[in-house]
């Protein structure tokens, strides 16, 4: 009888135990949920703070300071150490700063009105990450097929086909008819005329002062390798190996082109990329993107730009021709980056003026100074 009371001392002590480390056991869950319900709030702010330092405009950063005042979020004196960061990507980093210390309200009023709000650069915001996964996905997919193709065509894509070469000085290529005339116009410089331009360098600045080029041409000779080489650039864009300082990259063929007749901007867009259901997000700023436009020798229509019809509305339908050269001009999409790649001669077509880098790719370069791939 004494060892059954004993052993019912044990047992119980055992569930006293047991019940001591229950209740430790949920306090500390009690307190992980409120933790972690805490840095759900403050994740999504963290989620979205490289979009917000890519994408914030000065009008939508004012338009969230005054709700988040409104909302007694955001004090006068907070409001201007915001203001005083410094450049807009300082402020964003300062707002989301400001808000980390407020806890959940901070965070929640943000979402709130962004979520809520219509503007195109709370969409990019919000569905950045999302679309631009998609697109490089879809381009891969659509580029891969092609490498065993390219290959063939050009054994050498791993070398010479990754670096083109810069021409410098041209004047105004109007004034070049001929395809050998016109790539002749590099022959017999001196080598420090001629600079090499690799891949992830074809947009950048040449220097710490000037701007990156919103025109670009690429010349060479037919079947030199410059359809090649830009689907070269395509899948090493999608993979993340160059040029991310670009969001969007859109690539068209004029030879595609030639069966369009009449449209907008942003309908070529939806027509090609269905899946980006907005086009307006990722033509305008702050979104930078670059239009390819490959093979201008292709195109069915001569480029007029003494005659074009002018046109600055990317939802205006117009003729073809009309639509490539208001976007080469700047009246249409003056934001995106234009890459066109052409024989020469018909290269000529383009004046001068409008555009800001031009190189070639020529194999033959290579053969005639060797230190140059």
């Amino acid at each position: 009888m004494e060892r059954k009371h004993y052993d019912s001392i044990l047992d119980r002590s055992k569930r006293i135990v047991w019940q001591d480390d229950c209740y430790i056991d949920l306090q500390s869950t009690s307190s992980s949920a409120a933790l972690q319900a805490r840095s759900e709030d403050l994740g999504w702010v963290q989620k979205y703070q490289n979009q917000l330092q890519r994408f914030l405009t000065k009008t939508f950063l004012e338009d969230i300071l005054t709700h988040l005042k409104k909302v007694d979020v955001l004090t006068l004196a907070e409001e201007a150490i915001i203001k005083e960061a410094g450049q807009l990507k300082d402020q964003a980093t300062m707002l989301t700063t400001v808000l980390a210390g407020k806890e959940s309200h901070g965070s929640d009023a943000l979402q709130g009105f962004i979520t809520s709000s219509s503007a195109p650069v709370s969409q990019l915001i919000l569905n950045y990450d999302s679309m631009v996964k998609k697109h490089k996905e879809v381009l891969l997919q659509q580029y891969e097929h092609y490498r065993e193709r390219d290959s063939v065509s050009c054994s050498k894509l791993n070398t010479c086909s990754r670096t083109l070469l810069l021409i410098d000085g041209l004047s105004d290529l109007q004034q070049k008819e001929h395809d050998l005339m016109q790539v002749g116009v590099t022959r017999g410089r001196k080598l420090n005329h001629l600079r090499q331009l690799g891949l992830a360098k074809l947009f950048e600045p040449l220097t710490r002062v000037s701007l990156p080029p919103r025109v670009s041409l690429t010349i060479g000779v037919s079947g030199i390798g410059k359809t090649t080489w830009v689907r070269h650039f395509i899948r090493q864009w999608s993979q993340g190996a160059v040029c991310s300082d670009f969001h969007f990259v859109l690539p068209f063929t004029f030879s595609e082109l030639n069966a369009l007749e009449k449209l907008s901007a942003d309908k070529l867009v939806k027509m090609a990329f269905p899946y980006l259901s907005d086009p307006s997000l990722v033509l305008s700023s702050p979104c930078r993107t670059l239009l390819i436009f490959d093979g201008l020798d292709e195109f069915r229509c001569r480029l007029n730009f003494s005659d074009a019809v002018p046109c600055n509305d990317p939802k205006k339908e117009v003729s073809i021709d009309d639509l490539i050269t208001n976007i080469i001009r700047g009246n249409l999409l003056p934001d995106v980056a234009v890459w066109v790649t052409s024989r020469p001669g018909v290269a000529s077509l383009i004046p001068g003026g409008l555009v800001d880098r031009v190189s070639e790719n020529s194999r033959i370069r290579s053969r005639r100074h060797p230190n140059l791939p």
